[in-house]
Formats: structure tokens, C-alpha cells, sequence
């Protein structure tokens, strides 16, 4: 794939892989997919974060729902979001089993783009081997667009 790390419509863009457990406990889904995870949290407790993710621990408020999340946001500084999701995708390479898995064993999973404009229009891009990819694994991507006068 040819990306456009400078995407000059972009002024920042992560990925975020979401794992919503409902029933089973946030850290099971790093043992199943032998991932860790930016960020996890149970229902009632305040989220729990790797030293990348440590900034957020003063915006933290005891979770509303349990979660398992992956971002891209310190790992990958390109301004083209394919690069982001293919980094993700990347991390659970090989783990389509158990992916399903936890599918049938009710959890919910998407990918949530982060995209905030840099001059207020344009957008991102998709490749179709993306799409491919993202349908085979029974994964939902959504995207939060934002201008950049809007993030900080």
C-alpha cells in the first residue's frame, strides 16, 4: 500500500482497536489474544494504563462499562489513518480464532478512528485491502471527526 504519511488534509489521525467483554473480565482478552492493551477497564473502577496512556489518569472517572483498547495514537506518527489501522490489524495478525471467539462469547468489537481536519474539509481513505481485512475478522470501523481548532 502506498501511504501519504503528510496526508495534507489530516492535522492528526490514530486508531483504536475497542473489545468491549460484557461478561468476561478486561485482562482475559490479553491472555486470548497475547496483546497488551493501551488502556483497560472494568465497570466501576478507574481505567487501568501503560505508561504511554499515563496522561489520562487525570481525566479518569471510574468506567461506566467494562473495555479492552489498543491505540495507535503512541506508536504510529503518520497522518494517513490507513497506516494506523494496518498497525492495529497488524497486532492481532494470526488471532482470527480467537478474535471469533470472543465474538461468540458476546463481546463487542470495532475500530474507532480518531481524524481531525486540518484545513475542514477533506477526509481519510480506506484501502480495500482494509476492508477485506476488517470484514473477515467481523470488525466495525467508525470514525470521530474533529477540526483541528477543536483538540489540543
Amino acid at each position: 500500500m502506498n501511504y501519504i504519511d503528510d496526508y495534507g488534509t489530516c492535522e492528526k489521525t490514530y486508531a483504536t482497536l475497542c473489545i468491549y467483554p460484557h461478561k468476561l473480565d478486561p485482562e482475559i482478552i490479553s491472555q486470548h489474544l497475547n496483546v497488551r492493551p493501551s488502556r483497560w477497564q472494568r465497570k466501576g473502577e478507574y481505567p487501568h494504563q501503560n505508561e504511554h496512556t499515563a496522561r489520562l489518569k487525570r481525566r479518569a472517572k471510574p468506567a461506566q462499562i467494562s473495555g479492552w483498547f489498543l491505540s495507535s495514537e503512541q506508536y504510529v506518527t503518520s497522518r494517513d489513518c490507513r497506516r494506523h489501522i494496518d498497525w492495529l490489524l497488524d497486532q492481532v495478525s494470526g488471532r482470527d480464532v480467537e478474535l471469533h471467539k470472543l465474538q461468540e462469547s458476546e463481546c463487542s468489537i470495532s475500530v474507532s478512528c480518531f481524524w481531525a481536519s486540518a484545513v475542514g474539509h477533506g477526509g481519510p481513505t480506506l484501502s480495500p485491502s482494509q476492508m477485506q481485512r476488517l470484514a473477515t475478522l467481523n470488525i466495525e470501523l467508525g470514525f470521530d471527526f474533529y477540526e483541528a481548532d477543536d483538540i489540543d
